[in-house]
């Protein structure tokens, strides 16, 4: 058996969930991904890949090789990549075609326009969507896609989270992502401002990331920045801090909630968030705020510095069960749904019919 992923930029979550994947059918595993910057390209090479694969990047000559294979099923990333559209259109009839997609519906104008576009041309080139949660099974559905055809569980962290050994006593908040208008890192800036101008022993919050507004908090008092960590290097930055700061304005899905409830963190999360929905319990292992609400959000840094310890080693613990919901393994096995039990691609099944339809006739 061989099966197809292709992806946009190759990361360390989806490196483990492709490893399992290749594991769990045996199957011959090809991976072609779009072109990387040079800056990502030592990590790229060192830390991924380490398993029995065949990797390519997209260009004319990986297009052509695909031509030739026969893929029982193809994993694809999104419907916004031309070449991928023409390898998914081309392999109808022939392959099991997976659409990977963490959009949640959003009820927008875009949305609603670009619903109708997939359902005129696009739908035919997918067999199944595989999704990370609810927000994103209701749109999977608007864009056609019937109960059969949706499978959840898309999305996993790696493993390696939560096995680095935790600092107890962490006085610290950590925000993990890029530094732009949607992670709503202006919200952050304001709300810290407000957070430790009425506090007399503040904790301290660890910026990682980098980005456009990464000027937002220099000479802020009490806060780290980090610049961009190697996913390798996040599991231990995790484990020195007590509790996720992320409140975006737009996140949906966010692998980093996973990873810092494994590792046993605190989650201050907005609604936004679509992993909120399965990873945080609002008063339990975190707070949830609405997005763009500096006080509410330095609110929820109040409340959790103000947890004892008692407290927030069940925030911890409870962190810990909500983020071994999902694993690579699992990821691996729901991606195989669609494999198991085997069933007639779309393209097949109108022909099915017709067949059916020719009998009685005669």
């Amino acid at each position: 058996m061989k099966v197809l992923i292709l992806w946009t930029q190759w990361t360390g979550y989806m490196d483990a969930c492709a490893r399992e994947l290749q594991a769990l059918l045996g199957c011959e595993l090809d991976i072609a991904c779009l072109p990387r910057g040079d800056a990502d390209q030592k990590f790229f090479e060192e830390n991924l890949f380490k398993f029995p694969c065949n990797r390519h990047v997209m260009s004319a000559e990986t297009l052509a090789y695909i031509e030739r294979q026969r893929y029982a099923l193809i994993l694809v990333c999104g419907w916004h990549i031309p070449q991928f559209r023409e390898i998914a259109r081309r392999c109808r009839g022939r392959s099991v075609r997976l659409l990977c997609m963490d959009n949640q519906w959003s009820a927008s104008m875009r949305q609603y326009a670009g619903m109708v576009a997939f359902r005129g041309h696009l739908r035919t080139l997918y067999d199944f969507a595989f999704v990370p949660g609810a927000r994103q099974a209701r749109f999977a559905s608007r864009l056609g896609f019937s109960a059969d055809e949706i499978i959840e569980g898309h999305l996993s962290c790696a493993d390696t989270f939560g096995e680095a050994p935790r600092t107890r006593g962490s006085r610290s908040f950590l925000y993990v992502g890029r530094l732009v208008p949607a992670k709503g890192v202006e919200h952050l800036a304001k709300a810290w401002a407000l957070y430790v101008r009425d506090n007399a022993d503040p904790w301290t919050l660890t910026i990682c990331g980098e980005g456009p507004l990464k000027t937002m908090f220099e000479g802020a008092p009490h806060v780290a920045r980090l610049g961009f960590v190697q996913p390798s290097e996040l599991p231990a930055v995790m484990a020195q801090a007590c509790a996720l700061v992320l409140p975006s304005v737009r996140e949906p899905w966010g692998v980093v909630v996973q990873e810092a409830a494994k590792a046993g963190l605190g989650l201050l999360l907005t609604t936004a968030c679509g992993a909120a929905d399965y990873f945080l319990r609002d008063g339990l292992n975190g707070r949830l705020t609405s997005p763009g609400d500096p006080a509410a959000l330095c609110e929820a840094l109040e409340w959790f510095e103000g947890l004892d310890a008692q407290r927030l080693d069940e925030v911890s613990e409870t962190s810990v069960r909500l983020g071994a919901q999902r694993s690579p393994l699992s990821w691996a096995c729901n991606a195989s749904r669609a494999l198991v039990p085997a069933r007639p691609t779309r393209a097949a099944r109108p022909r099915t019919v017709r067949l059916q339809e020719g009998m009685a006739g005669e």
